[in-house]
């Protein structure tokens, strides 16, 4: 009976641990991943410039909660928002091509910077 025991416990450490691999960080019970937005174009900008900038693709699964993380990750300035051609619910499988960057500072992007960074955490749907 104990040899049983034993064989469950590790079973859910070992599905525990297949879990966790799949995503970044853990707040209480919320587990989240971070996707990083990179420049698929050169753009240059003026500060105070707010432009559409395309990214590298991202998939964005099903009852994911998108959050951009306001920490500034390049020099001329921030995204504000991220979007696709035609905006999908939260429950179908969704993508993000393009931003809205806005620049503090007088600069260029080029195609490969990193310009910003989102979070993804999983939600619940609780009515249908």
């Amino acid at each position: 009976m104990a040899n049983i025991v034993h064989g469950v416990s590790q079973i859910r450490a070992e599905v525990h641990e297949r879990l966790l691999k799949e995503f970044d960080f853990k707040i209480g019970g919320v587990m989240g991943k971070l996707l990083y937005l990179i420049a698929a174009e050169d753009k240059k900008f003026k500060s105070g410039d707010s432009k559409p900038l395309k990214i590298k693709e991202i998939k964005i699964s099903p009852n994911n909660l998108i959050s951009l993380c306001p920490y500034e990750r390049n020099i001329v300035g921030a995204v504000i928002a991220i979007g696709e051609e035609i905006a999908m619910p939260i429950e179908n499988e969704r993508s993000a091509d393009h931003c809205l960057f806005v620049a503090g500072i007088d600069g260029e992007i080029k195609k490969g910077d990193l310009v910003g960074v989102v979070t993804l955490m999983p939600v619940e749907p609780i009515s249908g």
